[in-house]
This record gives structure tokens, sequence and C-alpha cells, in this order.
């Protein structure tokens, strides 16, 4: 056996043990395999929600892309208030 046959073989073992303990991560390395892409954009979001989720909860993130390339990923944490603008209570 080759080294590639070997490398498609873990591929295909490490696809079954996802898709029977975690179907989410084998759709996730499916989406990544299938579309090419990078994985480091993918962490970066990931480590983004997370600072968010970690935070108050609220909050928006940007990417740029510039020419097929992404320049930055900005995590903007928010403060969720509802209060009106006018205070009729005064």
């Amino acid at each position: 056996m080759s080294y590639k046959d070997d490398v498609k073989q873990n591929h295909n073992v490490l696809l079954k043990i996802l898709k029977e303990s975690r179907p989410d991560l084998e759709i996730l390395f499916n989406l990544i395999d299938d579309g090419q892409v990078n994985l480091a954009i993918v962490l970066n979001f990931i480590y983004l929600l997370n600072k968010i989720n970690g935070g108050s909860g609220f909050g928006s993130i940007t990417t740029d892309i510039q020419e097929n390339q992404v320049t930055f990923m900005t995590g903007e944490e928010k403060l969720k208030i509802t209060e009106p603008i006018i205070n009729h209570d005064l």
C-alpha cells in the first residue's frame, strides 16, 4: 500500500468516526475539504465567536475580503440596552 493509499484510508476512517460521534464536525470537515476553504479563516471566526460569547453575548463579526484574500476579521462585542431615546417617565 502506498502513502497516498494510507492517507486516503485514514481520511475515510476519520470521516466514519466523525459521522458516528460528531456529525456536526463531519459536516464542517467536508465543507472545508470540498470548498478548499483555508482552515485558519474558520478558526479565527470561531475564536471571535467565542470572545463575543464570553463577554456580553451580543456583537458582530466583520470579514473584509480583497482579491479573494481575507484581509481583516473584526469581532465587536456590543452592549445590548433596550431603552427609549426619550424618557417619558421624567
